[in-house]
């Protein structure tokens, strides 16, 4: 059996052009994002309080959390603009209960997010989102990548400035 297996040959493709195809750029407008740390294992409480915000018609844009050192979760959070002051009040309630976490609002932020038809067959497309961005000297406030889509989390008029440059680096879908 070993002399056969020597014998195989495994193959793998992967899908390349040589301009990432996307479906084009989605943009929303008018956000905060709420950015903070907060202990693991309050991470619940803090989750219940988010949910009783009395507010049912609330939704998040994008959320991003990483575990840090010393079992701290570092978060992203990114929701309409108009629940600024009620997001603000309940973080400040929970401060209040522990005064161990660290809560901060930047508003207005702009969120643009693109997936394409080969996202999860190729490679390079967080390095050429982020070669595009360095090179024009664009700041991103936060990013998230999965298999399928980019989201970038970008200061207030950042569209823009990355619409263009993401235009000519990626291939848009032409209106018919």
């Amino acid at each position: 059996m070993a002399g056969k297996l020597k014998n195989m040959l495994e193959t793998s493709a992967v899908y390349w052009e040589p301009k990432i195809k996307t479906y084009g750029f989605h943009e929303v407008y008018d956000l905060t994002m709420l950015e903070g740390t907060i202990q693991q294992e309050r991470i619940a409480q803090f989750g219940s309080f988010l949910e009783n915000l009395d507010v049912p018609e609330i939704n998040f844009h994008l959320i991003l959390m990483q575990t840090l050192k010393d079992h701290v979760i570092d978060f992203r959070i990114v929701l309409d603009r108009k629940w600024e002051e009620k997001i603000q009040q309940t973080c400040n309630s929970i401060i209040r209960e522990k005064g161990e976490e660290s809560f901060l609002l930047q508003s207005p932020v702009e969120l643009i997010y693109f997936f394409g038809p080969h996202f999860g067959d190729r490679y390079g497309i967080a390095d050429t989102t982020f070669q595009v961005l360095v090179e024009n000297n664009l700041p991103v406030l936060a990013a998230g990548f999965s298999g399928s889509a980019v989201y970038l989390v970008l200061p207030d008029k950042g569209i823009q400035k990355v619409r263009p440059v993401f235009t000519s680096a990626f291939e848009v879908p032409k209106n018919k």
